[in-house]
Formats: structure tokens, C-alpha cells, sequence
């Protein structure tokens, strides 16, 4: 391991195998590999090899057997000999070693372990950041065994997937059933993912769709649950008159970071020489300036910044919805924050009049 530090180059072996009725393709390697490096990246242990990239490609075919011939992978060999010329120190694959029968893969790992150089086999996750990635974004509600090479193939090539699920329907079926609500319901699924353009305004595809919009439906139905359960028990936050009040963490603005409790504290103190007043009902809460003709309302649970919600008396008394005049009071403006704050209040109030 302490010979691969010095090393700053990363590659990936793809090679051709899998029995030719269930063949590991070529570029399906490819984009498993690359979402894998991607997670790898952000591992302190792998940021020394990201430098330069190699790519090495053995076809394989017809497939060998155990007991393979050299000059059947020569990309293989050429990828040891390039090792140490390369500053090689981590070789990533996707190779399924075995499929049960009497292919055997496994060589390719040991011999580039024996190189000196550390393997990373993709198809077995074997350093888990995919389960982990999965885990942490999804909780219980997802598997990892579901991301496998049939999901992978939608995923990266979509328009494929439907051509060949459509030429996979039963010729009979399509013909005499052609009005059965089942197989509309294929067909128009089938359509759907062969109008997928995964790639467009330069995306990565990562995983499949379908499967992380069942994640994501899981996991909605667990946090709208939670979610009631909490409510019953902590503080809650109003930003409008009359609006229910929120959790500290719900409805949040993208990047935003909830506030640590002396954070919180502190802001709190910051609003209050502001001249917001501090409301409590129960266990809500809400920070409130009045000014004449109208309420500012401040939601002060994240970071980096305060947002202040405007509204006008008597019309907006009611709102039950926040605001659409609103400003913001970065936490980085440490000088003469009650003047930044009236400059921002009386911009938003121009900006909205008459609305």
C-alpha cells in the first residue's frame, strides 16, 4: 500500500466476458467505472490519483477459457508493463470473476495485486461507497442489489433498453392484444424510457430513474410520517400570519444548514437588534417586525443567511403562505447591520409596491 502513495495516475480495465448469451458489455463497463471513480473522489485516500487517467481494452472473443492464453489480452499486459512507466497506483475493473459455471475472471485481479498495484473490483462494490452513497441518500428504503447490470443498461442506454423491450414482447401478444390495457401500459412505459436523454445539457446518468423515483417515494412517505410524529413534540417556526408553523429543518432553500444551537442563539440576538420581537404560542415561535402598514417575518433556522418575509396590513393579515416580498441578510455582514438591513427592507418594499 505504501508503494501506491507515490503514485499519481489511476486507470481501468475493460475486457469482454460473461458467456455470449449474457455478455458484460464493453461501455456498460465503462460508465460503471466512471460513476464508481466519482465516489471514490471524494475519499481522502484516493485524492492522489486523479492526475492522469489510462484506459485499457481486451475484447476477449471468442471468450477464453481458465486457463487463458496471453496473447488473447494484450491489453492486459500491456497495462502491467505501463504500470510503473505510468505512475499507476490504483486500477479499477468491473469483472464479474465468475458466472457459476467455469469462466473464471479472477486472475486479473490477483496478477495486478501481485504488480504492486491496488484493485478496486466495481462489480462487487468492493470498497462499498455505492452501498454506502445509497444508504446515506436513501436510508433502508433502497438496495444496492437493485443497481445491478440490468438496471445499469436503462439507465446508460435507455433508447436501447426500449428497442430491445419492445422486440422482446410476444410477437402473438402484439398482434391479438394489441388494445389490452397491459400492454398499453408496457408499450407507453417502454416509450417513455426510449425518449430519455439522460446525456442532454451535459448530465451524467447515475442511476436509474425509475428506481431512485421509487426511492425517493419510500422515502417521502417515511419523513411525511415522521414529520407528523414531530410536530407533536417540537418547536415549530411561523414565517406568515397566520401560517402553520414549520420544523428547523423543513422547507429549507437548497444548501441551506440548520443552525447548531449557540448559532441559533446568537441570531436570535442578532433579529432582536434588529427590532424583531420575539412571539411565542405554545411551542411556536416567530420573530416579527411590525412597521407601519405592514409585518416582517423572520426565518432565522439556517445558514448562511436570514430571509425576511413582508407583509402588508390590513390585506395580507391573513396570509397563510410566505411572502413573495421578501430579502435576505447574509451572516457574513458583520458592520452596520441595522443599516444594511434597512436598505434591504425598504429595496424590497419598492421592488413590491403596488403588488
Amino acid at each position: 500500500m505504501s508503494e501506491t502513495k507515490s503514485k499519481t495516475s489511476w486507470a481501468a480495465y475493460l475486457v469482454g466476458h460473461g458467456p455470449l448469451r449474457e455478455p458484460r458489455p464493453i461501455e456498460l463497463q465503462l460508465m460503471r467505472i466512471l460513476r464508481y471513480q466519482s465516489l471514490l473522489g471524494s475519499r481522502e485516500e484516493f485524492q492522489g490519483f486523479w492526475r492522469e487517467s489510462y484506459f485499457y481494452i481486451d475484447l476477449n472473443f471468442p471468450r477464453s477459457k481458465p486457463s487463458y492464453k496471453r496473447e488473447n489480452f494484450p491489453q492486459f499486459h500491456q497495462l502491467v508493463n505501463d504500470l510503473e512507466a505510468r505512475s499507476i497506483g490504483l486500477v479499477l475493473i468491473d469483472v464479474r470473476e465468475s458466472d457459476g459455471f467455469y469462466d473464471s475472471y479472477s486472475w486479473i485481479r490477483f496478477a495486478l495485486s501481485n504488480a504492486g498495484v491496488r484493485v478496486i473490483n466495481v462489480f462487487y462494490d468492493s470498497e462499498n461507497v455505492l452501498e454506502e452513497f445509497v444508504k446515506e441518500r436513501f436510508r433502508d428504503l433502497a438496495h444496492v442489489e437493485e443497481v445491478n447490470d440490468g438496471s445499469d443498461f436503462v439507465n446508460f442506454f435507455p433508447t436501447l433498453s426500449a428497442a430491445i423491450g419492445r422486440a422482446a414482447l410476444n410477437p402473438g401478444f402484439r398482434l391479438v392484444n394489441r388494445r389490452e390495457e397491459q400492454f398499453e401500459e408496457a408499450t407507453n412505459y417502454l416509450h417513455r424510457i426510449g425518449e430519455r436523454n439522460p446525456y442532454s445539457a451535459g448530465r451524467e446518468p447515475f442511476i436509474q430513474e425509475d428506481l431512485t423515483d421509487e426511492w425517493f417515494r419510500r422515502l417521502r412517505e417515511i419523513e411525511a410520517k415522521e414529520r407528523i410524529e414531530r410536530r407533536q413534540r417540537e418547536q415549530l417556526f411561523k414565517l406568515a400570519p397566520r401560517m402553520r408553523g414549520l420544523l428547523i429543518d423543513e422547507g429549507l432553500y437548497s444548501f441551506a444548514e440548520v443552525r447548531s444551537a449557540d448559532e441559533f442563539a446568537e441570531t436570535e440576538q442578532r433579529v432582536k437588534q434588529l427590532g424583531l420581537e420575539k412571539i411565542v404560542e405554545d411551542r411556536c415561535v416567530s420573530y416579527v417586525f411590525h412597521g407601519d402598514g405592514f409585518d416582517v417575518y423572520a426565518d432565522i433556522r439556517s445558514k448562511p443567511k436570514l430571509l425576511f418575509y413582508i407583509y402588508k396590513l390590513p390585506k395580507q393579515a391573513k396570509s397563510s403562505d410566505k411572502s413573495n416580498a421578501y430579502f435576505e441578510l447574509p451572516d457574513r455582514f458583520t458592520r452596520d447591520i441595522p443599516g444594511k438591513w434597512r436598505a434591504a427592507l425598504a429595496t424590497a418594499m419598492r421592488r413590491h409596491s403596488g403588488k
